[in-house]
């Protein structure tokens, strides 16, 4: 069942639609440093962290971090306290990008959160027990660069695989319209950013995270 549904956002992706999820989106965490200048273990780490500060300071769970490996070093990456929201969301993923509405009868379809693909540097799933969080690393005016948390329920895994998709389509579609590549082809320069293969040989095969798309 998780496959067929993940085929059919696959499809709504490649034909240019949204596909929305129901989440409770929680808040997010400044983050201090540039994924850029972070190797994909310490940037998983920090995601994975960061869902943990949002969700302990939400009173979601409660976990010690105190045996995270590198945890000093993580904890200089996102010194600061997280800003909890908690408000039910549509959250959509296009190749646009990432958005979230309110989905409340208060103040419904109002957007919360509009990240270009161009903003966006990475997303993970929470490990146990958060695992039903999502988390994503963006830039922008309003926040500069901070991980936003979710609550995607039985949807998380495949909240990050239709981003991660969603990454890949979009990369795809770059390079083949708009790129200037070096010889790597490891970094693709366009007009509004930096983009960088979304699956390497070894993070690509069905892990929980969408790979980098840009590195702000």
């Amino acid at each position: 069942m998780a496959t067929k549904r993940r085929e059919k956002y696959s499809t709504d992706l490649y034909e240019n639609k949204d596909v929305t999820f129901y989440a409770i989106y929680i808040g997010s965490i400044p983050v201090e440093r540039s994924m850029r200048t972070m190797q994909y273990d310490l940037r998983t780490a920090v995601t994975k962290e960061a869902i943990v500060k949002v969700c302990t300071a939400a009173k979601c769970l409660k976990h010690d971090s105190k045996q995270t490996k590198g945890i000093k070093q993580i904890n200089k990456i996102l010194p600061q306290s997280p800003e909890i929201n908690r408000v039910a969301v549509n959250f959509t993923v296009s190749l646009s990008g990432l958005k979230a509405y309110r989905s409340d009868s208060k103040d419904n379809n109002k957007c919360l959160l509009n990240h270009t693909m161009s903003s966006i540097s990475f997303s993970s799933c929470g490990e146990a027990p958060f695992k039903s969080f999502v988390g994503y690393v963006a830039k922008d005016p309003a926040r500069g660069r901070a991980c936003h948390v979710f609550n995607c329920f039985g949807d998380a895994f495949d909240v990050v695989a239709t981003i991660g998709e969603a990454f890949s389509i979009k990369y795809v579609d770059v390079l083949s319209k708009h790129a200037v590549c070096n010889s790597s082809f490891e970094f693709i320069e366009i007009n509004d950013g930096f983009f960088k293969t979304l699956f390497d040989e070894n993070n690509g095969q069905g892990g929980n995270d969408a790979h980098i798309v840009s590195i702000q």
